[in-house]
């Protein structure tokens, strides 16, 4: 018997890299050298006159991973204006395993960017192709929990964005994600106090509850794994959860149950007085997140600032 869940394995990893940017950069990736982070390479000029630069950085769970940054249209990494910046994660894992960036990522990038916000994306460390052997699915859950599900990438790819690029505010960070993102999003900002607001669309909030079943098979493998899903899990780190949150689901999610999302609202509530949490009653659980959510949620951050 194999170990990856069977009502996974037809599911694909998303994974890209962008082949024109590799040409640009003569068939390599700036990366880092001797320690120091990697200088930013040329930009890259997208529609509208956004920014767009990608690096590689050494990751907490051993691998190399990338990271996107664009600034919006008239900024440089050095003008004097700041500009706010939100950090988005790959949505589309199965919240045991990493997830590289692909092109499909960029309809939750740009209309930040085109709102005035950098943005900076990253990979989250433990992704595995759909052929893997089960030591190598092993050995990619391993990389994921070593980099705690992902946020010590977020916090790797932010720290690289305010060392590289000074018209970044460090005063106005804040967190977004889709559905595993999501969740990502929620983790990150309970632990990371640099994160001045963050929004949720459709997580899995309750992480303990909708991972359980992958304990009794993993565990043998990966000691402590159980308890890794319930030190990570939303729902247990509300008390952590202090920045303002915004919350956006629809009603008619098939992926994530509205029940949890209300439940992990009023818990949230009870220690948080800031959250927002906004419905709309059908679309499934892509489509809303990018009309009406991305624009709900980005007047709400720009509301913060306020």
């Amino acid at each position: 018997m194999t170990l990856q869940p069977r009502f996974f394995r037809t599911v694909g990893i998303l994974a890209g890299v962008i082949i024109g940017l590799l040409l640009a950069f003569g068939g390599t990736l700036p990366v880092a050298g001797a320690g120091d982070p990697p200088e930013l390479p040329k930009p890259t000029r997208l529609e509208g006159g956004v920014s767009f630069y990608e690096v590689e950085l050494d990751t907490a769970g051993g691998e190399r991973g990338k990271v996107w940054i664009y600034l919006p249209k008239g900024h440089t990494p050095k003008t004097k204006k700041k500009v706010p910046c939100v950090v988005i994660a790959p949505a589309g894992t199965r919240l045991f395993h990493g997830m590289g960036l692909a092109d499909g990522d960029r309809p939750e990038h740009l209309p930040w960017v085109e709102a005035g916000f950098a943005v900076v994306s990253y990979t989250i460390d433990g992704a595995f192709a759909d052929d893997a052997t089960d030591p190598q699915f092993i050995a990619a859950v391993k990389r994921f929990t070593k980099a705690e599900g992902g946020v010590a990438n977020a916090r790797d790819a932010l720290d690289y964005a305010l060392a590289r690029v000074p018209s970044i505010d460090p005063e106005r960070i804040y967190t977004s994600g889709h559905s595993s993102a999501a969740t990502l999003s929620l983790q990150f900002a309970a632990n990371d106090d640099r994160v001045k607001g963050c929004v949720a669309f459709a997580p899995r909030s309750d992480l303990e509850g909708g991972l359980k079943e992958l304990v009794p098979d993993l565990e043998p493998h990966i000691p402590g794994f159980g308890k890794w899903l319930k030190d990570h899990c939303p729902l247990r780190q509300v008390a952590e959860l202090e920045c303002p949150v915004f919350l956006f689901q629809a009603a008619d999610d098939q992926v994530i149950p509205m029940a949890e999302t209300r439940a992990f609202a009023k818990a949230l509530g009870k220690t948080n007085d800031a959250v927002e949490l906004v419905t709309v009653e059908a679309g499934g659980h892509y489509d809303p997140m990018i009309d009406p959510g991305l624009p709900k949620a980005i007047a709400w951050v720009k509301g913060l600032g306020r």
